[in-house]
């Protein structure tokens, strides 16, 4: 794996964490791929326009990320971010604090990284 490649990637997840804390749409927007698909660890399913239509709202709220124990898998134009998360949400109004497991996947889209999938599964307390 190239290490810059590598770099390149972990300063993306951070942009990503730091863009849904804040609420940062622009960034969203340029982040997310059009195809996305978002399965939270509840197993509801959004696409970018529902997802950011959410945190647009308010309705869901990403007060803090925190990820960990990360692995990367890198290809020339698809890469794979897996690692544990600890956040503090706000969804509805009820503020809650999840830990998750989570594979978010990114592609390469005319030369531009996007994540095109996330996962995560809920860790039992």
């Amino acid at each position: 794996m190239d290490t810059t490649q590598l770099v390149d990637l972990k300063s993306l997840e951070d942009e990503r964490c730091r863009a849904m804390t804040s609420a940062d749409m622009a960034a969203l927007e340029r982040l997310f791929s059009d195809d996305l698909i978002w399965t939270h660890s509840s197993a509801k399913v959004d696409g970018k326009r529902a997802l950011l239509a959410k945190i647009e709202s308010g309705e869901s709220q990403y007060l803090s990320m925190h990820r960990e124990d990360e692995k990367y898998v890198i290809s020339a134009d698809a890469a794979i971010a897996s690692g544990a998360v600890s956040m503090e949400v706000r969804l509805g109004g009820v503020e809650r604090s999840l830990r998750s497991r989570y594979t978010n996947v990114w592609f390469r889209e005319g030369g531009v990284w996007r994540v095109v999938a996330w996962q995560s599964t809920a860790v039992p307390a």
